[in-house]
This record gives C-alpha cells, structure tokens and sequence, in this order.
C-alpha cells in the first residue's frame, strides 16, 4: 500500500477558483476568505468548508476537484 507524502490543506485561493462549477455565478462579498480545502483519498476530490470556532463546516464536496480554473476533466 502506497501513501501521499503530501498532504492537500491548505486556504481557498478565491482568485484561482471556478465559482461556476458549483452554480455560484460571483464570489459573495461575505465569503470568507478563510475557507479551507483538503483532500480524503489519493485521488484528486476535495472537500471544501470553512472553520468557525474550533468546528470545521463542510461546505462543498469536490470529487472531481473542478473549483480549481486549472482542473481538466479526464
């Protein structure tokens, strides 16, 4: 069994994103720019959300990675 050397956490990079992937046509002004993003398998999914608190919210979950502007579908 292989693992990832690397771990995929890190901030929301809000310039980089691809809001209309998930139906969202702008970036609210209220969107907080802390939100987070980290992977859960080898793959390239993500799950998206934001911390409040000491709680981590789910806010997307990403399969394919598509919030990326540089994801390409297979």
């Amino acid at each position: 069994m292989r693992f990832r050397k690397t771990q995929y956490v890190h901030p929301i990079n809000w310039d980089n994103a691809k809001l209309d992937s998930f139906g969202i046509q702008q970036a609210s002004p209220d969107l907080d720019e802390d939100a987070w993003q980290f992977g859960i398998s080898k793959d390239n999914g993500r799950v998206h959300g934001f911390f409040i608190e000491d709680f981590f919210y789910i806010v997307w979950i990403d399969p394919e990675h598509r919030l990326t502007k540089y994801w390409t579908p297979n």
